[in-house]
C-alpha cells in the first residue's frame, strides 16, 4: 500500500462505494419518509417554503433536492443519487482526517468501516437528509480539529458548516452544544486571539440562522404539543445501537476478539500505549465528541424528548470508527499497521448491500392495478400514506403537485382518517381500502368495521410493514 499515493487510494475508495451502491440504488422501493421529501421538493420554491411554516422540517435538504429534481426528475435513481453524492464527498474528508491520527492503512480502514456500515450504506441510498448531515458533521469535526490543534484559520468554514447543519436538521443545535463543551474541555489549546475567532464563528452562525430560528420558534409550540413519534429511550439501546453500527452482534464480537488478539500478540509496553490513548489531547478530542454526542442524546431523550434513534445517531459513527482505528494504531507496531485491515472482513461479510426498508409499495400499487375497475374507489388510511402509494401507482399524478388533490379526486382516490371521511361511498359498488397499519396510527378507527357492515370482502392481500389491501364489494 505504501506505493500508492493518498490521492489514488481516495479515488479507489470513492469508486468502491460507487460500485457497492449504484447497482442497488433502485433495488428497494421509495418508501417511508422518502415520498414526503420528494413530493414537497419538486414544488416551486414559494410553495415549498409553505411547508416549513406548517411542518417540523428545516429547509436545506428540501431546497437542494428541489434543484436536483429540476435537472434529473423524480425517478428512484434521480432522487437517491443526491444522497450518494454527499456520501462520496464524505470519503476523502474522513480519509484526510484519519491521517492526522493513524497511518495510511488504518486511514483506509476508517473509510472502509464507513462504507461497510449497514446504516451508512442505507442512508447513502435513501432520498433523505442523513447523508448530508453526516457530511456536514465531518466537516465540522475536521475544521474544529484543524483550528484547535493545527492553528488553521478555519473558523469561517466552521461557521458555514454549523449554520448548514442547523438548516439541514434540528439535531444541528445539539451538535453545536457538543462542540462548545469540547472547546471548553480543550481551553488550553486556545489563545485570546483564537477565542475571539471562535466567538466570531459562532456569532456568524447565529446571525445567519436568524431566519431559521424564527421559523423554529413559530413551530416550537406545535412540536411541544404533538411531541415526537420516537419511542422512549431504553438503556439496552445504548449497547444496541453500537451493535447496529457494526452491523450485528456477531460482527461486533469478532472485531472485539480481533482487537483482543492484537493486544495479546503485541502486549509489550501495553500500559504505556493505553495511557497514551486516553491522555493524548488529539485522541481525547475524538473520544469526547463521540461520548458527549452519543450519551448526551441518550440523556436528552430521558430528560426532555426522545431522540435516541439509530438514524439520528448516524453521525456519531464517524468519531466511533475514528477512535477504533486510533486504538488499533496504538496496539499495532508501525510496521504491522496493515494487519488492522483484517477488521474489515467481518464488516464486509455482514453488510446488506441490497438494503431492505421492510416496505413494498411498488407491489401494492401493482396489486391495486390488477384488481381495480372503473367503478372502484380507493380509500387510504392514514392519509399521509397516499404519497407513498401514488408515487408507485401513478407517478404522473404524483408530479402534478399543483393539482394533486383535484386530480386525486378525479381518480377516485380518497385519503381518510375514518369511515365518515369517505365521500359518496354509496355511489361506488367497489371500495379498495389500503390499510397502512392504521390501527397503530389511529387506534380504534372504524373504517374496516363500517365497511364490513355495508360491503363484503371479496379479496385481501397483506404486504410488508403491516399494510393490508382489502377489496370490498357491495352486498
Amino acid at each position: 500500500m505504501r506505493i500508492l499515493t493518498d490521492r489514488n487510494i481516495v479515488i479507489g475508495l470513492v469508486l468502491l462505494q460507487v460500485a457497492v451502491c449504484l447497482p442497488f440504488i433502485t433495488s428497494f422501493p421509495i418508501a417511508l419518509d422518502e415520498p414526503f421529501s420528494i413530493f414537497w421538493a419538486q414544488q416551486d420554491l414559494g410553495d415549498l417554503f409553505l411547508l416549513f411554516e406548517n411542518e417540523n422540517n428545516p429547509p436545506l435538504h428540501f431546497v437542494l433536492l428541489h434543484f436536483w429534481i429540476k435537472f434529473f426528475g423524480i425517478s428512484e435513481i434521480a432522487v437517491r443519487s443526491l444522497s450518494l453524492i454527499f456520501s462520496l464527498i464524505t470519503i476523502p474528508i474522513i480519509f484526510n482526517f484519519a491521517k492526522r491520527f493513524v497511518t495510511q492503512p488504518l486511514a483506509v480502514l476508517t473509510v472502509l468501516l464507513f462504507i461497510c456500515s449497514r446504516f451508512n450504506h442505507f442512508h447513502a441510498l435513501e432520498a433523505r437528509v442523513y447523508s448530508l448531515f453526516v457530511l456536514l458533521f465531518v466537516l465540522v469535526l475536521f475544521d474544529l480539529y484543524r483550528f484547535l490543534f493545527e492553528n488553521k484559520k478555519s473558523y469561517f468554514q466552521l461557521a458555514l458548516w454549523n449554520v448548514l447543519l442547523l438548516y439541514s436538521h434540528y439535531l444541528g443545535g445539539f451538535v453545536i452544544i457538543v462542540e462548545i463543551i469540547v472547546i471548553l474541555l480543550f481551553y488550553r489549546q486556545l489563545t485570546m486571539k483564537k477565542g475571539i475567532q471562535l466567538t466570531m464563528s459562532f456569532g456568524l452562525s447565529a446571525l445567519l440562522y436568524i431566519p431559521g430560528l424564527i421559523l423554529f420558534l413559530k413551530r416550537f409550540g406545535t412540536f411541544s404539543d404533538k411531541g415526537t413519534w420516537v419511542p422512549e429511550a431504553q438503556y439496552s439501546e445504548i449497547y444496541g445501537n453500537i451493535i447496529r453500527f457494526f452491523n450485528n452482534t456477531f460482527t461486533f464480537f469478532v472485531i472485539a476478539g480481533l482487537i483482543f488478539l492484537f493486544l495479546i500478540i503485541f502486549r509489550k509496553n501495553i500500559m504505556e500505549r493505553f495511557r497514551r490513548i486516553f491522555t493524548e489531547p488529539k485522541y481525547l478530542f475524538i473520544f469526547c465528541f463521540f461520548v458527549f454526542a452519543y450519551f448526551g442524546m441518550f440523556i436528552f431523550s430521558k430528560i426532555i424528548q426522545p431522540v435516541f434513534l439509530d438514524r439520528y445517531l448516524l453521525f456519531t459513527t464517524i468519531p466511533l470508527f475514528l477512535f477504533l482505528v486510533i486504538i488499533l494504531g496504538e496496539l499495532l507496531p508501525k510496521d504491522k499497521q496493515q494487519w488492522g485491515l483484517i477488521i474489515i472482513i467481518p464488516m464486509l461479510i455482514s453488510t446488506k448491500w441490497i438494503p431492505d426498508n421492510n416496505r413494498n409499495p411498488d407491489e401494492e400499487a401493482k396489486y391495486v392495478r390488477e384488481i381495480i375497475s372503473d367503478k372502484s374507489l380507493i380509500a387510504i388510511c392514514p392519509p399521509f400514506y397516499d404519497l407513498t402509494f401514488i408515487y408507485h401507482y401513478n407517478q404522473k399524478l404524483f408530479s402534478d403537485y399543483k393539482n394533486f388533490d383535484e386530480r386525486k379526486n378525479e381518480k377516485n382516490i380518497q385519503s381518510i382518517y375514518s369511515f365518515e371521511d369517505i365521500e359518496n361511498w354509496d355511489n361506488f359498488p367497489e371500495i379498495i381500502f389500503i390499510d397502512a397499519n392504521s390501527q397503530f396510527t389511529y387506534p380504534g378507527n372504524n373504517i374496516k368495521s363500517e365497511l364490513e357492515k355495508r360491503f363484503v370482502i371479496q379479496v385481501s392481500n397483506e404486504f410488508d410493514g403491516g399494510i393490508i389491501i382489502y377489496n370490498f364489494v357491495q352486498r
